[in-house]
């Protein structure tokens, strides 16, 4: 598991796997899931991260919360 951080963007993208993305579900306006064609959680995205991470229905939420606070995001777990 690793993440990009486009700071201009004010974005955060967590990558579980890197395999092709074959659909993405919007968990809120800041959040978004991209799942590969098997339905596995490929990766995570997150929008306005200067406001703080909502992690609620993350997958792999811990090891998302320890990744991004590991590079002192502020998270809301």
């Amino acid at each position: 598991m690793d993440l990009t951080y486009d700071e201009a963007a004010d974005a955060v993208y967590v990558y579980f796997e890197r395999r092709a993305v074959d659909h993405t579900d919007e968990l809120s306006d800041r959040v978004n899931v991209d799942f590969a064609s098997d339905g596995a959680a490929v990766g995570v995205e997150f929008l306005d991260v200067s406001l703080g991470i909502d992690l609620d229905r993350v997958p792999h939420r811990a090891e998302v919360a320890r990744l991004l606070g590991s590079h002192q995001f502020r998270v809301f777990a």
